[in-house]
């Protein structure tokens, strides 16, 4: 059998899954073991935590397009930078934020990965925190509690 690509397989895993929203191809793209790092600190996430996970971004976003912008391989490893665009459900107001990830492949399947994603922006556009968070926070500010 003719393994695909990583970077076929990461596309396939952000359509089949965050685009698509099929809950099951989670399973598809991991080993029920995938240890995912770095979405929620100090938090492991495996097949399981990404049913979640997509399910909760799902709900809040429309209009999702996920590309991958630039990618590096180097054995069992892919690194890939991704732009992230959608709405908010709630507002429609735009959303375009990017992240990284650091793949570990073993044949088709993800077995361990190292997310960084842009939650602050993200949550800025979806106006959950107030606009420039990040600026006003690196300056001393502290955000009022909720």
């Amino acid at each position: 059998m003719l393994m695909s690509s990583k970077l076929d397989l990461l596309n396939r895993w952000y359509k089949d899954v965050w685009l698509d929203g099929d809950l099951d191809a989670i399973d598809v793209y991991f080993v029920p073991d995938t240890d995912a790092q770095g979405i929620v600190p100090d938090l492991s996430m495996g097949p399981t935590e990404f049913r979640d996970l997509v399910s909760v971004m799902r709900q809040m976003v429309v209009a999702l397009d996920i590309r991958i912008k630039h990618s590096v391989e180097n054995g069992n490893w892919l690194c890939a930078l991704v732009e992230v665009t959608a709405r908010t459900r709630a507002r429609g107001a735009p959303i375009h934020v990017f992240s990284q990830v650091m793949v570990r492949f073993d044949g088709d399947k993800m077995v361990e990965a190292y997310n960084s994603f842009d939650f602050m922006t993200l949550f800025e556009q979806m106006g959950q925190v107030p606009p420039n968070s990040l600026p006003l926070m690196m300056t001393g500010v502290h955000l009022a509690e909720a």
